[in-house]
């Protein structure tokens, strides 16, 4: 995520600021790759990219009890629809990953007002799963 900005910051003129505050018991856990940077995209892309200025990202993660949480929040434009976040292939392929990987259980919400911005808030088992093969009969 923060390689992802400085990119965008090359091609942005430095208009973004991503301020990352991740706890450092939750830095240790290992997450499915690329769940996090979709939803750093879309906000700079429709949250941040349309509004006159600078604007930020604010990537935070923390344990809750047994739970990972993450938000990524920006400062854009915002939006009233929620419903077109499950318009775009990388929301939708981060929902299915996660309920594929961690279970029906887990997964984002997102809130969103008008001209304040937008935050997504991702939930994950903090222990992985250790998965349970059976073997395939006659081998």
């Amino acid at each position: 995520i923060e390689n992802y900005m400085k990119l965008q910051n090359m091609r942005f003129n430095e208009r973004f600021t991503l301020h990352v505050e991740v706890e450092e018991a939750v830095r240790r856990k290992k997450i499915l790759t690329f769940l996090l940077q979709p939803f750093v995209e879309n906000a700079l892309y429709h949250g941040l990219e349309p509004q006159v200025g600078r604007g930020n990202i604010w990537v935070r993660g923390w344990l809750d009890g047994e739970t990972l949480m993450f938000t990524v929040e920006d400062d854009g434009v915002g939006m009233e629809d929620l419903s077109v976040l499950e318009n775009g292939y990388g929301i939708r392929n981060v929902r299915e990953r996660i309920s594929l990987h961690y279970g029906e259980t887990y997964g984002f919400t997102a809130e969103s007002e008008k001209g304040k911005g937008t935050k997504i808030t991702v939930m994950l088992p903090s222990e992985r799963r250790e998965e349970k093969y059976v073997p395939v009969s006659g081998d």
